[in-house]
């Protein structure tokens, strides 16, 4: 990536930040779209301190939905619940969990542990 480049993306998600602090505190402006968060041809986002690569919402929900259904004696079970405790501090940050709440008791213990 050139200078320029980095240049033009950093100014991209600056411009992002103070646009998503601004939507933040002040509910009754306009929606936000997709491309206001993620601009076509970015991959990632910054939260907080937290990077958020895109695709990390539906992975999370992808494997709640398969953790939940998963025996806690399975196999696979293990791998499932790494994935989402990876997954978790990008949940977080890009503030999921304050408007979601898990439907799954085991799932929630997970979130809370």
């Amino acid at each position: 990536m050139t200078n320029a480049r980095i240049g033009q993306y950093r100014h991209r998600m600056r411009a992002k930040d103070k646009y998503l602090e601004r939507a933040s505190t002040h509910p009754d402006r306009r929606p936000i779209r997709p491309e206001d968060v993620l601009a076509d041809g970015v991959d990632k986002a910054q939260f907080g301190d937290v990077e958020v690569r895109k695709g990390s919402v539906a992975a999370f929900v992808a494997n709640a939905k398969i953790f939940d259904r998963l025996p806690a004696d399975d196999p696979d079970n293990e791998t499932i619940r790494a994935q989402l405790l990876e997954l978790l501090p990008a949940i977080r940050s890009a503030g999921v969990l304050d408007v979601f709440t898990p439907r799954s008791a085991r799932l929630a213990a997970l979130i809370d542990s």
